[in-house]
């Protein structure tokens, strides 16, 4: 595993709420939800202040107060939390049009100069060594991150706090800077809050942080100071340059979101989602289609599923020599794929045909020292292995150094 990928999969779980802050803007709006919004009714247990909560925002919700809506004391704001803490797909996937409009605020009201913000937060033992192992790595926020402006109201909490010996009191210290392209926004909600009275900065959700530096005060309190990071950031561009290798250039859909929690092991929900993309899917929109195909494959490929996967790349193949040119490097990838899989069941034969395919579709496609190539040739190799056929191995071996060196 290189080390771009190992990067990927440290913070591969922040990168799945991309999906849900970045919706298509073509979507319904947040007060429709196709009924959705009564899954949200049934888990408050019928409570009549909070279900008459429920109907003013179903009948009085508009974009330009999803902020104020957030910070209300609520239903929405308790289980988009929770949702967020435990990594509820479903219910995320629900409250993706709000989070959108959180976005979309916060974008409109984006702090104009650098900020230092501050938090104060009691944190256990086990916690902060985590914390502490961690400086100069780079640090994900789940949630939406609200912190005040006022160092004295942040410190203020902390001396008043009682903490036993397994709890430690932190004040965060976080710089951000609007200026550095490829943040996450962040915004001064004191006007737009439903307290506003409290000056904060609310940090979008998915922000990613570099931990600086770790100091303790005269007066025990650990000063843990932290970055906001941007897309150019080496260690993050590293993850995001993986990521877009992967799907669609980085663009966040219904798609990326089941590869994503395909990469991480989650075959079923990726499984829903897929399924209800090909449900819901324009019958025209040929390029998703194929995808979506392709992705099947790759599932029930990591799932040990081989003749599953070799039906839906097949599938998938089929889709995209009808819509793209017979030189696409997605028609090679797909050949790949299939060969990949052949090759598990032990069909050298069709593997090999495959990688054939492949190799020659890349060469036009990409030319003749891209890293595709390379690993095409080694697997090729591997194939003519398990013929007994050495030199022939050897050969495109050989070929495949020259491309990686």
């Amino acid at each position: 595993m290189d080390h771009s990928r190992r990067g990927a999969k440290k913070i591969e779980e922040q990168l799945v709420l991309n999906v849900f802050n970045t919706s298509s803007t073509d979507e319904q709006s947040t007060t429709g939800l196709n009924g959705q919004f009564i899954h949200s009714q049934l888990l408050i247990n019928y409570n009549k202040n909070e279900l008459s909560i429920v109907h003013e925002f179903e009948e009085n919700y508009s974009s330009d107060r999803a902020i104020w809506w957030y910070t209300r004391e609520s239903f929405l704001y308790r289980q988009l939390s929770k949702a967020l803490r435990v990594q509820n797909i479903d219910l995320l996937f629900i409250f993706r049009f709000f989070i959108r409009d959180i976005q979309e605020q916060l974008e409109k009201h984006q702090c104009s100069s650098s900020i230092r913000v501050f938090r104060g937060q009691l944190m256990l033992n086990e916690e902060f060594k985590l914390l502490k192992d961690s400086i100069e790595q780079l640090i994900s926020m789940n949630p939406f991150l609200s912190i005040s402006i006022d160092r004295r109201l942040a410190l203020s909490f902390l001396y008043s706090s009682t903490v036993s010996d397994n709890m430690q009191r932190i004040l965060f210290e976080i710089d951000g800077d609007p200026r550095l392209e490829g943040i996450r926004p962040f915004a001064n909600i004191t006007t737009l809050s439903y307290f506003p009275g409290e000056e904060e900065v609310l940090f979008m959700l998915g922000s990613i942080f570099r931990l600086v530096n770790i100091d303790q005060n005269d007066r025990g309190i650990w000063i843990v100071r932290l970055t906001l990071c941007n897309n150019s950031d080496p260690d993050l561009q590293a993850v995001f340059d993986y990521m877009k290798n992967q799907y669609r250039n980085g663009e966040t859909t219904i798609l990326s979101l089941g590869f994503i929690l395909a990469q991480m092991g989650k075959y079923d929900e990726a499984e829903k989602y897929y399924r209800r993309l090909l449900k819901e899917i324009n019958p025209t929109d040929y390029e998703d289609i194929s995808a979506c195909y392709h992705n099947f494959g790759n599932l029930f490929d990591d799932k040990g599923d081989y003749q599953s996967s070799l039906d839906w790349h097949h599938k998938a193949l089929e889709s995209m020599i009808k819509i793209f040119k017979s030189v696409d490097s997605r028609i090679a990838t797909s050949f790949n794929s299939i060969a990949a899989v052949h090759s598990k069941m032990n069909n050298y034969d069709e593997a090999l045909d495959c990688y054939l395919k492949a190799l020659k579709i890349w060469k036009q496609a990409l030319g003749e020292e891209h890293p595709n190539i390379g690993q095409c040739l080694s697997n090729i190799a591997g194939i003519y292995q398990m013929y007994g056929k050495s030199s022939d191995a050897l050969e495109y071996l050989q070929k495949a150094l020259i491309i990686y060196q």
